[in-house]
């Protein structure tokens, strides 16, 4: 964590039993130890809590792509391919019907000039 060696820890000890003393070293190194258990939950507990915040956010991004899955199966589930297959045959013999009658009347329109009038009755469909 901080990279000491044991070399600077023997370092470390020597000065701290020269400056503190031997009556009060194990005191101090009591304390000292119980600081760095509190650090250790502190961090603990904050590492803990960030993950826990990870997981919220990654259950709402898990649950808002299940709703949009849950929206598109049900479109899906609306989808009527009888009546959409109906509707596009009807919108394409309609287009049909028109081009036909169209072309009857460009038909006739040449007939009436050339002096050859024919009647066209009523088309059926409303188109």
């Amino acid at each position: 964590m901080f990279d000491i060696g044991w070399g600077e820890l023997v370092v470390i000890g020597i000065v701290a039993l020269i400056a503190i003393g031997p009556k009060e070293l194990p005191t101090v190194l009591r304390t000292l130890g119980q600081y760095m258990a509190k650090i250790r939950r502190m961090a603990a507990d904050f590492q803990g809590q960030f993950q826990e915040a990870m997981r919220e956010a990654e259950m709402a991004e898990l649950k808002k792509q299940a709703e949009d899955l849950k929206s598109s199966v049900s479109d899906l589930t609306k989808f009527d391919p009888l009546a959409h297959t109906q509707k596009a045959t009807d919108q394409g013999a309609g287009r049909v019907w028109r081009d036909v009658r169209n072309l009857l009347c460009v038909r006739q329109k040449y007939l009436q000039h050339s002096g050859l009038a024919v009647c066209l009755g009523g088309w059926p469909g409303k188109f």
